[in-house]
């Protein structure tokens, strides 16, 4: 079966119907979300409901993946040959990754998690991966971050070519650093 062109209404040759994509949003449909961010001893955190539970999300700009700590989603853990380094140069031990369902300010979100133990105790963090795709402009004097495009198509984590990736870990114990 052939698909209509959109302007003039004739049949597209070649275009078959069960290839064709549409994504209609409504009118009405929310694409900006403000979520409030919290400064947990100095780091910035948001706080998502995963799974009904209440938890903290560090946002990390100077991650270019998103990490969860191990244990806190219930959803299938998925092999990765991912190797992570944080600023040290020390590599995380990486347990899988993870698509994760999570709420913000009332608005649902589905995104992969690399899994790893953190020295923090937030759930996990949003790197870039998370906030690039969705927009995000982060404003710490009013206290927000606003996700400019929330209706994006869900992608998986941006690695490298190289397969490796860097995030900020803040030292455990270190005064105002580590939530």
């Amino acid at each position: 079966m052939r698909k209509e062109n959109h302007e003039s209404g004739k049949p597209e040759r070649g275009v078959k119907e069960d290839s064709y994509f549409s994504l209609n949003t409504p009118e009405n449909a929310v694409t900006k979300l403000t979520v409030q961010i919290l400064l947990e001893n100095g780091t910035p955190t948001v706080s998502a409901e995963i799974e009904g539970m209440s938890r903290s999300l560090i946002l990390d700009t100077g991650s270019n993946i998103s990490i969860m700590q191990p244990g806190i989603s219930r959803s299938n853990v998925q092999v990765t040959t991912l190797e992570t380094y944080v600023v040290t140069g020390d590599v995380l031990d990486v347990r899988g990754k993870q698509p994760v369902t999570f709420l913000l300010n009332g608005s649902e979100f589905t995104h992969f998690f690399v899994l790893g133990s953190q020295p923090t105790k937030s759930a996990g963090l949003l790197g870039t991966d998370f906030m690039d795709r969705l927009g995000a402009k982060i404003e710490f004097e009013c206290g927000k971050i606003l996700l400019t495009d929330i209706n994006r198509v869900p992608q998986e984590n941006g690695v490298s070519s190289t397969g490796h990736v860097a995030f900020t870990v803040f030292p455990k114990g270190e005064a105002g650093r580590s939530p």
